[in-house]
């Protein structure tokens, strides 16, 4: 078994660890220093103090990104994008599939590195890992879609480093969001 595949299998035992207990009791609650609640519109969510709101012209999208140095090309962000849909047709399988089927066209050398289900906070949420190359830089990122009421979410977490470096740093900063997110009220 060649390293990556190795590393990819102890991480995805790691999320499947972190992520498969629904028992609150059994879950610690993370330490949310340095961080503040953000209503990122039908969604609320800590984000780390330090991070920067950035502004966007799709009014179903919020986004913040590390307050990284001028020169940095890429900072690590968080994009949430919520919708209204046709209750009947929110299918969590379907929207998986739909995003599946369009990142390729987003991201350059797609590869899906994990596909996990989870409940946080009594959302039901589908958690993709994925990598690829954005404008050539190389990227490690995470997607969670959800489906609620009449509401589809994607929480987004993106990284520029390497992916060793990427779940070593940034995976933490991510998993602390994810676990933060609770409807709107």
């Amino acid at each position: 078994m060649n390293h990556l595949r190795l590393c990819s299998l102890i991480i995805l035992l790691i999320l499947c660890s972190s992520y498969s207990c629904s028992d609150k009791a059994s879950r610690a609650q993370p330490d949310f220093t340095g961080f503040t609640l953000r209503d990122m519109g039908g969604v609320d969510l800590m984000v780390p103090n330090d991070w920067v709101k950035v502004e966007s012209s799709d009014s179903g999208t919020l986004a913040y990104r590390a307050n990284c140095a001028e020169s940095k090309v890429f900072c690590e962000n968080v994009i949430v994008k919520t919708a209204k849909g046709d209750k009947a047709n929110l299918n969590l399988e379907a929207l998986l599939r739909e995003f599946i089927a369009t990142m390729p066209t987003k991201i350059d050398s797609f590869s899906i590195k994990s596909v996990n289900d989870t409940v946080i906070n009594s959302i039901h949420m589908k958690v993709v890992s994925y990598t690829g190359q954005k404008d050539g830089f190389p990227v490690a990122s995470y997607m969670a879609i959800a489906a609620y009421d009449t509401t589809v979410m994607q929480i987004g977490f993106a990284s520029e480093n390497t992916e060793q470096e990427y779940f070593k740093t940034y995976l933490p900063i991510f998993e602390k969001m994810l676990q933060s997110a609770k409807r709107s009220n």
